[in-house]
């Protein structure tokens, strides 16, 4: 169980300094990138990994199609299983791995829109890859304020919506929750920018840090708040990765990137 607790980031702590090359901060063997093929001009790309064989996945969005690929170990590098002909008129606000025991492939979410015929339950317009179409996407009806829609990592049956300062909990159906150990709703007092999921609360950042709500009962299990910076997620697998820059230096520049940044890892969110 967490320990609830509100605590003012300090800066010093799990700070890596920018400064040079990124290099630095990596082993020699791991310091270079690697290319993946027939991805040149992806505009969208997300991974997820299966909950229910243990695999990771890659999904990209080229101008015309859709590929799926599959981490195979031995070789430590992304296969193709799939690629699929489809396109979007609209680059997707949305893209996100969804899995189910249904499908053998991972179906890849690209927005979210009301069910008319059930005013409490969803529709996720998906590329299907089992059927290589994509399915429930109508463009004027999908929700523009959706921003994530995530799958709960130990309750596979469990997707979180994010609406502006409000959480939807509904199952992989886009259906109203009916465990009663999780709430189907959450709200926070901001604008929500990014979040993460952990076994039994949720992080929702915003500009200047982020609150934990409990999955439960909705309370406050832990809170981040500096008004001097400004954050932001850039990665959430195992391990959640801040990147901050101060937030006085980000007003007054015209360019994002001469703007110094710091990277935090984020300790103390579940206990391990």
């Amino acid at each position: 169980m967490q320990n609830k607790s509100t605590t003012r980031l300090s800066l010093p702590l799990n700070k890596f300094p920018i400064s040079g090359k990124f290099e630095k901060l990596m082993p020699k063997k791991s310091a270079t990138s690697i290319k993946i093929n027939n991805t040149r001009g992806c505009i969208r790309c997300c991974v997820g990994r299966n909950q229910y064989n243990g695999f990771i996945y890659l999904a990209g969005m080229l101008i015309n199609e859709i590929f799926l690929m599959q981490y195979y170990d031995p070789l430590r590098k992304f296969m193709n299983l799939k690629t699929v002909s489809i396109s979007i008129p609209v680059e997707p606000k949305i893209f996100q791995m969804i899995f189910s025991p249904e499908n053998q492939y991972a179906y890849v979410c690209v927005g979210v829109s009301k069910n008319k015929f059930s005013p409490n339950s969803f529709k996720f317009a998906a590329i299907n890859f089992e059927t290589e179409k994509v399915e429930n996407y109508d463009d004027a009806s999908l929700l523009s304020n959706v921003s994530r829609v995530i799958q709960h990592e130990k309750d596979v049956d469990t997707v979180l919506i994010s609406q502006g300062n409000h959480i939807n909990i509904v199952n992989s159906q886009g259906k109203p929750q009916t465990n009663r150990q999780i709430l189907s709703d959450l709200y926070f007092d901001y604008e929500i920018q990014s979040l993460v999921c952990l076994q039994d609360s949720v992080l929702a950042f915003h500009k200047h840090g982020m609150q934990g709500r409990s999955l439960r009962d909705n309370e406050v299990t832990q809170e981040i708040y500096d008004q001097t910076r400004s954050f932001r997620v850039i990665g959430s697998d195992r391990l959640v990765v801040l990147q901050s820059r101060s937030f006085d230096q980000l007003q007054s520049s015209s360019a994002l990137n001469t703007v110094p940044s710091d990277l935090h890892i984020l300790m103390g969110h579940e206990n391990t």
